[in-house]
C-alpha cells in the first residue's frame, strides 16, 4: 500500500491503475475511508493527464461511496454517467460483482419510477462538472 501511495506522486497509467485497483479492493473489504483516499489520488492523476476514460472508471467507485453515505439517487446518477459517457469503457462494469450488487440494491431500494427518472438524469450530467463537484465532496466529507 505504501508503494502505491509513493507512486501516486507520478503521473502515469501504472500509478492510476494501481490506485484504481486498491480503490476497488478497499471497497470490497468495506474500507470506505481508505478507498476514498485512493479515489482522490486516482482522479487527480487522471485529470492532470486529461484522461477522460480513466476519469469515467472512477465514477462507479464514487457511486459506491455515495450509496454508502446514503445518497442513493446520486449513486444511480453516477452509475448512469459511467455507463453512458461516450469515452467510458463499460464491459467490465457488467461483470464486476461489486458494481452489479450495488446496481441491484439501488434498483430494489428506489421505486422503479424514481430509479428510471434518476438513471435518465444521470445520462445528461456533464462529466467535468460532475468530477469537479465530486472532488470537492470527497476531499471535504
Amino acid at each position: 500500500i505504501q508503494i502505491c501511495k509513493d507512486v501516486a506522486q507520478f503521473k502515469s497509467f501504472w500509478a492510476f491503475e494501481g490506485l484504481r485497483g486498491l480503490m476497488y479492493a478497499s471497497y470490497g473489504l468495506g474500507e470506505y475511508d481508505v478507498a476514498r483516499e485512493y479515489m482522490i489520488d486516482a482522479i487527480r492523476i487522471a485529470r492532470s493527464m486529461n484522461a477522460i476514460g480513466w476519469i469515467t472508471q472512477c465514477l462507479p467507485a464514487a457511486a459506491v461511496l455515495a450509496a454508502y453515505n446514503g445518497h442513493r439517487e446520486r449513486a444511480v446518477e453516477l452509475l448512469s454517467l459511467a455507463y453512458h459517457h461516450p469515452r467510458s469503457a463499460t464491459g467490465w462494469l457488467k461483470k464486476f460483482p461489486l458494481i452489479q450488487n450495488l446496481q441491484t440494491s439501488l434498483e430494489k431500494d428506489l421505486s422503479s419510477e424514481t430509479y428510471s427518472k434518476v438513471w435518465q438524469r444521470g445520462q445528461t450530467l456533464d462529466l467535468e462538472e460532475t468530477i469537479t463537484n465530486l472532488q470537492s465532496q470527497i476531499q471535504n466529507p
